[in-house]
């Protein structure tokens, strides 16, 4: 899910409609997520998040020192 909101859209979509999407789509599956983070078992839910935020995070600064 978040590979759909954040590295499809990374070349297409501002960083600030990115970010707005990762949270509608957190919302969105709220319950899927807090059943996983419940468990935390076989999916790291808020490691899997952190990594993709990372990817825009290197994206927003790779565009700022490139200015």
């Amino acid at each position: 899910m978040m590979e759909a909101n954040v590295e499809s859209n990374i070349d297409r979509l501002d960083w600030e409609e990115i970010i707005a999407q990762v949270f509608y789509s957190a919302e969105l599956n709220r319950d899927f997520y807090k059943s996983v983070y419940s468990s935390q078992k076989e999916i790291d839910v808020i490691g899997e998040i952190s990594r993709h935020i990372a990817v825009l995070l290197r994206k927003i600064i790779k565009e700022a020192t490139t200015m």
